[in-house]
């Protein structure tokens, strides 16, 4: 079997929880062609002129590790002179995060970056951040391989919470918020989101969610930004423990020799790709001290 006739794979991460780290296993295999995160909104706007020509470590506050290649180097030669992916769209981002009916442009737009892996004869390998909601998609019109991975709620909540406390960087607890804006506009999630400071969504076309949504986050204390988390958190392992193929504990993989190796052969067979997930994991682990009531 040739690597272009390889099932593709996808990684579905949530935010904060090792999914580069994870990436990057796979990436440096020579079998895998890896998109780092093919619904980001940077991809919209994303030009050749702004793409690093070596690899770096991410900013430092990210904990990132440091990579064997610029984080979109594999978009480079998809990349239009006006800038951008082509196909995609920024509502792919988070506005239909949670839709997993037809969406032919989607389609079109994933089936583009495997044919590009393909037509290297490399094992297409997809890494989101943004696809817990919709592993149901992949998995009635993608097949592949979904690997969702796990980590400890408040291990993920502790390093979003620090990321704002620490670093003034908010990003990540607004995503928890925005998720949770786009759930309560289904009618399935909608209860999972009751008694919480929502405000409702506005109707726009494109991938922004509006001031008036980014007014009512800031004015959010800390208890309600984490009761919000955990809902999130709930609703989206929920949704994509039930469709995926393998489901992966990041913090035992860190910390469990034999755990880490009987994923590594689960993943091996499954694949085809030689990947190694004994390397030093940089994620430590955060002591499970409970956080104040939070209902």
């Amino acid at each position: 079997m040739t690597q272009a006739t390889r099932p593709p794979i996808f990684l579905h991460c949530g935010f904060r929880s090792g999914s580069t780290w994870f990436w990057h296993r796979f990436r440096r295999t020579r079998e895998a062609y890896a998109y780092y995160e093919p619904f980001h909104e940077t991809l919209a706007s994303l030009r050749l002129d702004s793409l690093p020509t070596s690899a770096a470590e991410g900013p430092p506050h990210l904990r990132h590790p440091l990579l064997n290649a610029p984080y979109h180097a594999e978009y480079r030669a998809l990349l239009r002179q006006t800038g951008g992916v082509p196909f995609y769209e920024l509502r792919m981002a988070l506005l239909n995060y949670f839709d997993t009916g037809p969406d032919a442009a989607q389609l079109n737009y994933i089936e583009l970056l495997m044919r590009h892996a393909q037509d290297r004869n490399r094992v297409p390998l997809l890494g989101f951040c943004r696809s817990l909601g919709r592993v149901g998609w992949f998995r009635e019109y993608c097949p592949g391989i979904n690997i969702v991975t796990l980590r400890a709620p408040w291990n993920r909540w502790m390093s979003y919470h620090r990321q704002t406390s620490v670093h003034g960087n908010s990003y990540f607890e607004f995503m928890a918020f925005s998720i949770a804006l786009i759930g309560r506009r289904h009618g399935r999630y909608r209860p999972c989101f009751a008694g919480l400071a929502l405000p409702e969504l506005e109707n726009r076309a494109g991938g922004d969610l509006g001031t008036r949504a980014r007014n009512a986050f800031d004015a959010l204390d800390e208890r309600e930004r984490l009761r919000i988390f955990l809902r999130v958190f709930v609703l989206e392992m929920w949704i994509a423990t039930r469709h995926a193929d393998h489901v992966v504990d990041l913090d035992r993989l860190g910390a469990e020799p034999a755990y880490c190796a009987a994923v590594t052969e689960t993943l091996r067979a499954a694949s085809g790709l030689v990947h190694r997930f004994h390397e030093t994991n940089h994620m430590q682990p955060i002591p499970l001290t409970p956080p104040h009531a939070v209902m």
